[in-house]
């Protein structure tokens, strides 16, 4: 850290370039105002509109994990019906790793066997991209 500066201010301009670039990508980097004072209102009516964004964003996000959390209730009364449904859906798109983990496990153990790529994809019902990743694994 820089001598003479406070550790509450120290990277403060790294956020506010970061804010300042978010909002520059949602309502453009042009202003139409051509008087300093209504430039001014402009960018805090943007400022305004940003954080109205962020609000709604992060309340909908939030609705939604409450409400999946009540669907899939795990039973126990422990609060762990958010992380239930975020697995849940995690395993609805496809990103479980277990299945991928089974299906690794079943090739290597067709390649120790000196079985080709072409037949472990036949027999394990992979596209040959994935096989090859497996082999080269």
């Amino acid at each position: 850290m820089k001598r003479g500066c406070s550790k509450l201010l120290y990277n403060q301009r790294n956020k506010d370039e970061t804010i300042i670039s978010v909002i520059k990508r949602l309502f453009g980097e042009h202003i139409t105002s051509r008087l300093v004072r209504t430039q001014n209102r402009e960018l805090s009516f943007r400022c305004i509109a940003y954080n109205t964004h962020r609000l709604t964003n992060l309340t909908i996000i939030t609705w939604f994990l409450q409400s999946q959390a009540a669907a899939v209730n795990d039973g126990n009364g422990n609060g762990n019906g958010i992380r239930v449904a975020m697995d849940n859906q995690q395993q609805q798109l496809g990103n479980g790793s277990s299945h991928s983990n089974q299906k690794s496990t079943q090739s290597y153990k067709l390649f120790s066997e000196g079985k080709k790529p072409v037949d472990v994809a036949i027999e394990l019902g992979l596209s040959e991209r994935q096989v090859t990743r497996y082999c080269r694994a």
